[in-house]
């Protein structure tokens, strides 16, 4: 067995986007990035894999593709599946009623 170690350049780059990552609300890349912070902080993997939830597979999935691919491999594609055909206003209403619930929106009962 290795270990990987990460120079504190890069564990300090990690965290730079970690914040970029909050700023965005980009949930997939707060996980990812923060095991890797984690590894690079030399957690154990019992420790990682408990705080973020992911698989032992995962984990090491994540840091083989930044080691092979550097950077690069932390950038999502666009999500696949058709795109929404509510417009930002019509999702916003939307979170509107479902947080009121049913007898707000005019329904007689919540069932």
């Amino acid at each position: 067995m290795f270990k990987v170690t990460f120079s504190n350049k890069t564990v300090k780059r990690l965290k730079a986007e970690l914040q970029k990552a909050y700023t965005r609300g980009d949930l997939r890349s707060v996980r990812r990035l923060s095991v890797l912070i984690m590894i690079g902080e030399r957690r154990d993997m019992e420790t990682i894999r408990a705080s973020w939830e992911v698989s032992v597979s995962t984990v090491y999935h994540w840091l083989k593709a930044f080691v092979m691919e550097g950077w690069k491999s932390l950038a999502y594609g666009k999500m696949p599946g058709r795109p929404s055909r509510l417009s930002k206003t019509q999702k916003r209403q939307l979170r509107g009623w479902l947080k009121a619930g049913p007898e707000k929106c005019g329904y007689p009962t919540g069932c």
